[in-house]
């Protein structure tokens, strides 16, 4: 992981030598000393100074902002006319990594908070851990017991065996196999991708997520408990994927750039679970959105939903990525309902990415 005090560290201590340095020879002239200045120490300075006003807040209040305010107002429209208990959406670009929507709706406080369930989004990290490690590829089919949406542990060993493939588990969210799949990894080396994808981690004071390390390895594999996290970290785990295997810090200014922090898994892995992810929205638990929106892109995500208590209702989840050949945009949204289901975060995901992508020319 790098460390961005280290870094400082290092840059600082090279220009106090070259400046003694520059003093011990005979060139003492001012224009000397000032294209110094203006090569050595104004560029770092000036990206210390980016560096430090790169946060949230930045995003939300600066003139710099790399907010689109266009975008954003098109995801408060539809939280103005839909209404659900609470919700938020946060949009970023792949190629800069910058962070260009963080809109919600009764969730003041969404960006700063890691405690909403995470729910199924937590099987891209178990099957990150599958396909990494070797053990299966997304075409392979996986034993298990149990009935796809069940969430008894107790239940699945009375069921008989079954197969299904990886990419059709991934799509249509099926518990018991990706438990067996947290059996098979093992917990070492499931908290080890979880780690990797930021969960637990300290990197730049960002929000990440936190699991519980000592949950059950079958329900943390599955999503069914253990693991908690928010928009932004699901947006960085869905960029992750996009990217090629990436884990970053993202960009809240026009100004400053995104920091790689380490790499979660390998370009080969993160295709495999690009490719496995169309299934959600083709056959899977977004199949239904997918036909209604029917944009003319591929895409692909993973949907996840558990009930929550702050604020209190179902809390629905769905982190996407499009164009799926060479993605340019990733989304996640969390919404929450109440009884009667409002709006579907696939829906609002899937229109989402279509407007960034029409309006920056992908597609018409």
């Amino acid at each position: 992981m790098h460390s961005t005090s280290f870094f400082w560290d290092i840059l600082t201590h090279s220009l106090a030598f070259v400046h003694n340095f520059m003093y011990k020879i005979p060139v003492r002239r001012i224009t000397g000393r000032l294209l110094f200045y203006l090569l050595f120490v104004l560029p770092p300075l000036s990206l210390s100074l980016l560096e430090r006003y790169n946060t949230i807040d930045f995003f939300k209040n600066s003139l710099f902002s790399s907010r689109d305010d266009s975008l954003s107002a098109y995801v408060r429209k539809f939280f103005v006319n839909y209404r659900p208990r609470a919700g938020c959406v946060v949009l970023l670009e792949v190629h800069s990594g910058r962070v260009l929507v963080l809109e919600e709706w009764n969730l003041p406080d969404a960006w700063e908070r890691n405690d909403f369930p995470f729910a199924s989004l937590f099987k891209f990290i178990t099957l990150s851990g599958v396909i990494e490690e070797k053990m299966y590829g997304r075409k392979d089919m996986v034993e298990y017991r149990g009935y796809p949406h069940s969430y008894i542990k107790e239940a699945w060993e009375k069921c008989d065996k079954k197969k299904m493939s990886l990419s059709k588990a991934f799509g249509i969210s099926n518990n018991p196999l990706f438990a067996e799949l947290g059996k098979k990894l093992g917990r070492e080396r499931l908290l080890k991708y979880a780690y990797r994808a930021g969960f637990n981690g300290t990197y730049f004071d960002l929000p990440w997520g936190w699991v519980n390390e000592d949950e059950d390895v079958e329900y943390l594999a599955s999503g069914l408990a253990g693991s908690y996290g928010g928009p932004l970290h699901a947006a960085l785990v869905g960029y992750a994927i996009a990217s090629g295997g990436w884990l970053i810090r993202p960009s809240f200014s026009k100004l400053a750039w995104k920091r790689v922090i380490g790499r979660f898994v390998s370009e080969r892995t993160a295709r495999e679970i690009l490719e496995a992810s169309e299934y959600t929205v083709k056959y899977g638990t977004a199949r239904e959105v997918w036909r209604e929106v029917h944009p003319p892109f591929r895409a692909g995500g993973k949907t996840g939903s558990l009930t929550g208590s702050n604020p209190r209702g179902r809390y629905e989840w769905f982190v996407g990525f499009a164009p799926l050949e060479d993605p340019e945009v990733v989304v996640a949204v969390l919404i929450v309902n109440g009884k009667y289901w409002r709006l579907k975060s696939s829906y609002l995901a899937l229109k989402v990415m279509e407007e960034y992508l029409k309006r920056r020319g992908y597609v018409n």
